[in-house]
């Protein structure tokens, strides 16, 4: 795994960039990320450039031996820009235009944007896609739109709205399609002429109308990098790979798998707690392991933090479990503090003045000698036994602004989507990261949280997936809308053969008087919500105790074809981890039990042993085999 740092010469006086170079090599850092926000040094002016000090950099960069991920600047044009071309900023619902000063705030479907972000990266490719020290093109810098009030981001400019428009027709075809699919009568929302359709501005707009526009989101964010890639590839020497720092992983409804589709080499910013809480080691692994699976080979992560000591990203184990899940660089953010501008104190390698901070070197030192870390990662990974569906679409679904929503709101699709992975990864099984309409060949067991919003297709993919043999691991609420939020006739009905029962509705949990849940002669705690379900073909594996909601089903599970299908009912992280174990002995897999509350077993990807990563206070002991605090071992398979 190789170790780097971003940097930021256009800051830096020349006469310091050999000595902060040296500084780097002696922390035993081989790579320099740079560039993603330095469009006004390398254009000061519209068609004026100036490469100079840039050439002399990557010079002095190659001859001390470093790789260079180069990234082209398009998150933060110059001011000239947006004064010559206001039109290129973008919109937010409530009207409000952005200005310069910040960063991210371009219209990515604005034609003039896309010209001059197309043009400066053809120039920086021609210029320097021969380079010897340039290994890597990063795209953009952190690309999700920008930052207001609706999740996820969305732009709202006449150019945003027209190709919206032509994403609707595209989808559905007609009106008639799309006012059926959206639900418009109510409230005379139905649509007559597609110039009536406007970005989703109105937070009362219908669910449908959010999905779309959710979707359509993607598919601009998609199509900005796909821009740039297409522009380096014919001119840039194949060995330098194309990427992008992926962020807002999760809470911004971004398909981050359908945006490294015209990447050679997918990464993200793997900042501690940064993809989600709680259980910020948990999210940053499933991170790890989306990005792993989205091309099935070894990942970047392109930048992230180095706390002071005690804190887990300031810990071995840290660092060691990206390299377990598949990472084969990790870059630091960043060298040397800025001395002014928005990001002035942020955990650098140096103060102000470039004096390298003692137990970050010697930190960074310890790591890269680790040889556990430095043995070559495979150019691909097999899928993994077990998979984890993640649908992006329910996640947009939770992101809605619906201030009429009534019934259950406490439902939180990524919430129960780490409770599961948790209690998975708690058991020392590696998961892959599926989407809807992957393929689940190689599987034997498949994690289905909260599929609250389904298609057709999804639901016969894994009835058929079980039917094959599969062990499928279910929970409320399961299949109650379609892609477009409209609720089904019967909640539950497209999974409810492979479940084996059927949806009455679903419910949330009174605080005055807590449900019990009964599992043999144990008893576990449920929370905030569920589904109160009737069995058809399913067996009960827990009940609920007392209360209104005494003697109904908890948990079941159901033999479909050759397979079996477990289901929660009610969110419950205990029975979850009671069940997910049940289904990970069903699948035939191996149990690896945590050896402390924050450590963690992971299987090794190619198949040489067990990682046993230590995130607590104290040591663990695993196999007979000791883990310091805040650090792993990695135990081969022979012991």
């Amino acid at each position: 795994m190789k170790l780097g740092t971003s940097y930021y010469p256009e800051l830096v006086a020349e006469t310091e960039w050999r000595r902060d170079l040296l500084n780097m090599r002696e922390a035993r850092l081989s790579v320099i990320r740079m560039n993603e926000f330095a469009w006004s040094s390398l254009e000061p002016r519209e068609g004026e450039y100036d490469f100079g000090w840039l050439d002399r950099f990557l010079d002095l960069a190659h001859k001390l031996g470093f790789e260079v991920i180069l990234c082209t600047p398009t998150a933060t044009p110059p001011a000239w820009f947006g004064t010559q071309y206001p039109e290129v900023y973008v919109e937010l619902a409530d009207g409000e235009v952005r200005r310069h000063g910040g960063r991210r705030d371009m219209d990515l479907d604005n034609e003039i944007y896309r010209y001059f972000a197309h043009q400066i990266t053809v120039k920086l490719g021609e210029r320097y896609g021969q380079h010897p020290a340039v290994t890597h093109w990063q795209l953009d810098n952190e690309l999700f739109g920008v930052e207001g009030p609706a999740l996820p981001p969305g732009c709202h400019t006449r150019a945003a709205t027209f190709r919206f428009r032509q994403y609707l027709k595209r989808v559905h075809g007609d009106l008639a399609t799309l006012n059926a699919r959206w639900g418009t009568k109510f409230w005379s929302q139905d649509y007559s002429d597609w110039s009536q359709i406007e970005t989703a501005r109105h937070p009362r707009t219908t669910l449908g109308h959010w999905m779309d526009y959710a979707r359509w989101f993607n598919e601009s964010l998609s199509g900005f990098l796909k821009l740039q890639a297409d522009a380096l590839r014919g001119i840039v020497n194949p060995r330098q790979l194309i990427t992008h720092n992926s962020t807002a992983i999760f809470d911004r409804g971004i398909d981050h798998i359908a945006t490294g589709e015209s990447l050679d080499v997918v990464g993200w910013d793997a900042y501690f707690g940064a993809a989600g809480r709680p259980y910020p080691d948990a999210f940053t692994a499933i991170a790890h392991d989306l990005f792993r699976s989205a091309k099935r080979k070894p990942f970047l992560v392109l930048e992230t933090g180095l706390a002071g000591k005690g804190d887990p990203s300031h810990s071995a184990a840290f660092f060691a479990e990206m390299r377990a899940r598949g990472a084969e660089m990790v870059v630091l953010w960043h060298w040397r503090e800025h001395r002014s501008g928005p990001e002035r104190r942020s955990g650098a390698f140096c103060d102000h003045a470039g004096r390298p901070w003692a137990d970050r070197m010697a930190f960074m030192q310890g790591l890269a000698k680790r040889a556990e870390l430095a043995t070559p990662l495979p150019v691909s990974y097999a899928p993994a036994k077990a998979a984890i569906l993640l649908t992006v679409d329910n996640v947009s679904t939770v992101l809605a602004p619906n201030p009429y929503a009534k019934g259950p709101r406490k439902h939180d699709y990524l919430r129960m989507v780490i409770e599961c992975y948790r209690a998975f990864r708690r058991l020392g099984v590696m998961v892959d990261v599926v989407r809807p309409g992957d393929s689940l060949d190689g599987y034997t067991l498949l994690i289905a949280p909260a599929t609250k919003l389904i298609d057709v297709k999804t639901a016969a993919d894994i009835s058929a997936f079980v039917a094959k043999g599969g062990t499928l691991f279910a929970t409320a609420k399961a299949a109650h809308e379609t892609p477009w939020g409209a609720y089904l006739p019967v909640h539950g009905e497209p999974l409810a053969e492979v479940l084996g029962l059927t949806v009455r509705h679903d419910f949330n949990l009174n605080a005055v008087q807590p449900v019990r849940l009964a599992v043999g002669d144990e008893l576990m705690n449920a929370e905030e919500y569920g589904d109160r379900v009737e069995l058809t073909t399913a067996t009960v594996l827990a009940s609920c105790e007392g209360g209104p909601w005494a003697g109904s089903t908890a948990s079941s599970v159901n033999t479909h074809g050759q397979g079996r299908a477990y289901h929660v009912a009610l969110r419950s992280s205990e029975l979850i981890a009671r069940i997910a174990r049940e289904a990970v002995e069903q699948a035939g897999l191996p149990v690896h039990a945590a050896p402390g509350e924050d450590a963690v077993v992971v299987p090794h990807l190619e198949g040489k042993g067990v990682w046993v990563f230590n995130y607590g206070a104290a040591p663990v002991t695993f196999a007979g085999v000791e883990v310091g605090a805040q650090d792993f071992e990695m135990i081969p398979s022979a012991r």
